[in-house]
């Protein structure tokens, strides 16, 4: 019962740092509240967890809108890479209703394959620690091969030495304002190139 209380804090888990930050459920949890939903976890020990996600209906696709949005018609599409797939779901669902197209990849090397393959993506949004290749080395990647991409990293993990003081970052837990604000800032990065 303690365990499942805290399920939803950021950084809680009951597993090792190399198996995730603990910011699956916080996240989740958070954009249900900023959707006007609720998250809610079951559990009964021996037996199983249940967690159920309930989100308000909107009455047609046109009265949905993304606070925050890009005022511009073309936003683009924006590449979130993530290893973490319920953190990885959630940041591309907060960033769809901002009104970008979304292409998920699991890994830093997923996300190049797709760039290799003709995907041109507006914005990276990469995750800081992953297996293989760090948000930073992707980031310093990307700069010297596709400087007119621009790139975000988010991370849970405070005062990362790796990634370069200019690169814009967002902490994570974030909300969907910060989260647009920060894609602002990387593409108006870019465009001053």
């Amino acid at each position: 019962e303690k365990t499942l209380a805290q399920a939803i804090e950021p950084f809680f888990s009951t597993k090792s740092a190399e198996h995730g930050t603990g910011l699956g459920l916080s996240m989740v949890d958070g954009l249900a509240a900023q959707l006007g939903g609720v998250l809610q976890l079951f559990s009964t020990p021996d037996v199983g967890t249940e967690v159920m996600l309930w989100l308000p209906i909107v009455a047609s696709p046109a009265a949905v809108t993304g606070t925050g949005a890009a005022d511009d018609a073309d936003r683009g599409t924006v590449l979130v890479i993530d290893d973490e797939p319920m953190v990885r779901s959630g940041t591309a669902a907060m960033i769809s209703l901002l009104g970008y197209d979304v292409v998920e990849a699991a890994s830093a090397r997923e996300g190049l394959d797709l760039i290799e393959d003709g995907l041109d993506p507006t914005i990276v949004v990469t995750d800081h620690v992953m297996p293989g290749m760090t948000g930073a080395e992707l980031c310093i990647r990307l700069r010297a091969e596709r400087p007119r991409t621009a790139v975000m990293i988010i991370s849970g993990y405070q005062g990362v030495d790796l990634i370069a003081p200019d690169v814009v970052r967002l902490s994570k837990p974030f909300r969907q304002m910060h989260l647009s604000a920060s894609i602002a800032a990387a593409r108006q990065q870019v465009m001053a190139l």
